[in-house]
């Protein structure tokens, strides 16, 4: 970031009399941010002449800060904790809370979501251990890693830590367990998953190849390939209907 944009930051004077009419009750000084900042709860730009200047992201970070200190009385290695997760993306805690949380995913029952070859707004970026998609999911860190060797989740390359799709996966197969289903049983799911996977993609991807990533055609192709994989599960929808109809004589 150039040094015009740091200079249009603020100044620790302004950050002081916004988090003093925030937190009144509270004995924030300057020497008080500039603790905060030792300890890493935060870290300011510097200009070329050493003078802080903090970003709106980094007010927001103090006061997530003195809000989880007024009202959970969290000592500041939990809140550091608790800011790394909020990076990773996590969903800050609520004043009723005290630690941030995953977003839930929208995936009940009356309502699944639609195969996709692009992310939309619900993929946050979530990064989480092993251990906590586990606390998470509601599985236990022997199912996550029976999971991952089944294929039906893995880690990032970069991070070696699971994202969003594995924790919804870890999600459905934790409420699939209330009816005795467990991850064992699931294998022809996740096989049936590829296959129409490979015939979407053996239709799609040659249209790709053919064309440069950013040409309108290629997007065409990969709205198509969102269609094909709808209507996919609209079909499995409809015939498991007929099948377990036809199964109990209805």
């Amino acid at each position: 970031m150039g040094a015009e944009a740091v200079e249009d930051r603020m100044t620790i004077g302004v950050v002081l009399s916004i988090l003093e009419d925030e937190f009144p009750t509270m004995d924030v000084t300057i020497s008080k941010i500039r603790f905060l900042e030792a300890e890493g709860l935060v870290e300011p730009a510097r200009t070329p002449t050493g003078y802080r200047k903090f970003s709106p992201a980094d007010v927001d970070r103090l006061r997530y800060t003195l809000t989880m200190q007024r009202d959970h009385f969290l000592p500041l290695r939990v809140i550091r904790e608790h800011l790394d997760k909020i990076d990773r993306g996590f969903v800050p805690a609520l004043v009723t809370e005290s630690e941030p949380s995953v977003p839930e995913a929208g995936t009940a029952s009356d309502s699944v979501r639609a195969p996709r070859v692009r992310l939309d707004d619900r993929d946050r970026v979530v990064s989480m251990s092993a251990e906590s998609l586990a606390q998470e999911s509601g599985l236990t860190p022997a199912e996550i890693s029976n999971l991952r060797r089944m294929g039906a989740i893995s880690v990032d390359d970069k991070t070696d830590e699971y994202g969003m799709s594995s924790l919804e996966i870890a999600r459905s197969v934790a409420r699939l367990q209330r009816y005795g289903i467990e991850a064992k049983h699931l294998s022809r799911v996740f096989t049936a998953a590829d296959r129409q996977t490979e015939l979407v993609a053996g239709l799609i991807r040659p249209q790709i190849a053919r064309r440069p990533a950013s040409d309108e055609q290629s997007q065409e192709a990969l709205d198509q390939a969102d269609e094909m994989a709808r209507e996919l599960l609209q079909l499995q929808s409809i015939a498991m209907s007929v099948a377990l109809q036809n199964e109990f004589e209805i």
